[in-house]
């Protein structure tokens, strides 16, 4: 994933907090090109907000509500974001740097021995990447299923399933048709 220096973004490290005074709240083309092309190199949202100079996570969600540009704008940075994650998987993948790691037995030797966590962490990554690029481009990554259907049916042969159907409805009473099971008030009430 990207990182805000990679795009002349400074995380603000004075505060855990993020500050609530002096964030932009009027929108600019400037600060949303920045957010777009942020969110396309894989930065989430939060992380981006947190940024010096950005706005609230709140204002943006306004902006999204109220400026079909910024929305247009916004989406494609997201698609371009889901690609940047399944980009990412095969990295993840082939990098096994920290599959296997030193470290001493119970005899004091050193040995090579396999580290499940990292391993497990990286298939974990990978995962998250797939199930978002899944949501976000369902059509281009999602899981397909395809459905053949063969025969036919004619108007004729379902009218005639249609009417050889066991009814759910008992003989009029006073006039009118019941249901089965039903309560017959016209409220739809349960009886007592």
């Amino acid at each position: 994933m990207a990182d805000g220096a990679n795009l002349g973004l400074t995380p603000n490290i004075e505060t855990a907090q993020p500050s609530l005074g002096g964030r932009p709240s009027i929108f600019s083309e400037e600060i949303a090109d920045t957010i777009c092309l942020a969110l396309a190199e894989g930065m989430s949202l939060r992380t981006i907000c947190s940024l010096d100079g950005m706005p609230s996570r709140t204002t943006v969600f306004q902006w999204l509500r109220d400026m079909p540009a910024f929305r247009t704008k916004y989406t494609q940075a997201r698609d371009d974001q889901a690609e940047t994650m399944v980009d990412e998987c095969a990295d993840i993948v082939d990098d096994g740097t920290n599959d296997f790691m030193e470290r001493r037995n119970s005899r004091g030797e050193l040995e090579i021995a396999y580290n499940g966590d990292s391993v497990q962490r990286s298939r974990l990554r990978v995962e998250h990447r797939r199930w978002y690029a899944e949501r976000l481009l369902p059509k281009k990554y999602g899981t397909k299923q395809n459905v053949d259907v063969t025969g036919s049916v004619t108007l004729e042969h379902w009218v005639l399933e249609s009417l050889a159907a066991p009814k759910n409805v008992t003989p009029a009473i006073e006039g009118e048709a019941r249901v089965a099971g039903s309560s017959g008030d016209p409220e739809g009430e349960p009886e007592a």
